[in-house]
């Protein structure tokens, strides 16, 4: 089991995913995404547009499957990565909730699951202005990140974020 790796230094800013999702959707239009393999469904706007990234680590590259799509300035993203080795989850959720904080400001932090898994839930002021609720869970070796990025104040954000993380479902 690796403890000590910075998990900081492998997950993109959260800004930069809202960069790569460009694809507008309507309001009204959304649909279950699980993608085969992933181990996840969840309720996403429009089609979402998707990439992947490898990402250096500690631990050598981590390739992240990337889904994302927007409505007006809001953001929505899933993403997930396979570490092919068991991870501390006090650790690994730190690295992660330090590598989403970046620059901007930690609002609120707390501990959830998803399919028994451990996980965070956090509200982030980011350093552009816009306001960023995070969920993020550890799966064996597998690392999961949804994220709603939004121009809103954070008590707006948390709660029309609510519907979209609540669809988050994590299978074993």
């Amino acid at each position: 089991m690796l403890n000590k790796i910075s998990m900081r230094a492998l997950i993109s800013p959260a800004a930069a995913i809202c960069v790569l999702f460009s694809s507008a959707a309507n309001a009204g239009d959304w649909q279950r995404l699980a993608p085969a393999g992933a181990g996840f469904s969840i309720m996403m706007p429009g089609t979402p547009q998707t990439a992947d990234q490898t990402v250096q680590t500690q631990a050598g590259p981590l390739v992240m499957h990337m889904f994302g799509s927007e409505i007006g300035k809001t953001g929505y993203a899933v993403m997930y990565g396979d570490y092919k080795m068991q991870m501390d989850p006090k650790h690994g959720l730190d690295g992660v909730r330090d590598g989403e904080v970046g620059k901007g400001r930690l609002l609120g932090e707390e501990n959830i699951t998803a399919g028994g898994y451990p996980g965070r839930r956090i509200l982030v002021a980011m350093a552009d202005g816009n306001t960023m609720v995070s969920q993020f869970f550890l799966a064996g070796t597998k690392l999961y990140q949804i994220m709603y990025i939004t121009p809103n104040a954070p008590r707006e954000a948390l709660q029309a974020a609510a519907p979209f993380m609540k669809s988050f479902q994590l299978g074993r």
